[in-house]
């Protein structure tokens, strides 16, 4: 992602990212609808535990065997008219086809936003996370040294994560108090 092939097509990546992320929490939201006859309380208290174990699961270290699909992107969106490989890549990592995550966040989000949010809340969340993804590629190159900027994340990433987890379970704990 950090390469120059998808930095030239931000543009594109960041539209196929909004669409397949828009998508996605379309059906969170739809699940979230379909759970919501249930009490509320049961879905608050049952967002918190599950939100709990996945923070807990982040914390020792555990959260690289959260489901997630690994894989590499192929050649074949790379060697695709520009446009139409950024697009694809976009909204394959929007809707979460492809994607590598480190952290437990985007499942404690999306857990949240099925047992007490909905269709807004959903289309909410994957705004958010289509404009923060986006947002690696934008900042990049800003730097003087995009390789020190890589250092950088790879130093930090646990403490990236931990963030993002912990501001998912508080933003649960704050819609439920």
């Amino acid at each position: 992602m950090l390469s120059s092939v998808w930095r030239r097509r931000t543009i594109w990546f960041g539209l196929g990212l909004l669409t397949g992320a828009l998508l996605t929490g379309m059906i969170l939201g739809v699940f979230g609808e379909l759970v919501s006859p249930l009490p509320s309380e049961l879905r608050s208290r049952l967002a918190v535990v599950v939100g709990i174990l996945l923070a807990f699961v982040e914390f020792i270290g555990w959260s690289e065997h959260l489901p997630q699909r690994r894989q590499l992107v192929q050649a074949t969106i790379i060697s695709r008219p520009p446009s139409a490989g950024a697009l694809q890549f976009g909204f394959e990592m929007g809707t979460g086809y492809r994607t590598y995550s480190p952290s437990s966040s985007p499942l404690i989000a999306g857990i949240g936003v099925i047992l007490i949010g909905g269709m807004v809340p959903g289309l909410l969340a994957g705004a958010g996370f289509a404009g923060g993804r986006t947002l690696v590629p934008l900042l990049r190159p800003v730097g003087a040294r995009p390789t020190r900027w890589d250092d950088q994340m790879l130093r930090w990433s646990w403490l990236v994560s931990a963030i993002c987890t912990t501001g998912c379970v508080a933003t649960i704990l704050a819609v439920i108090l």
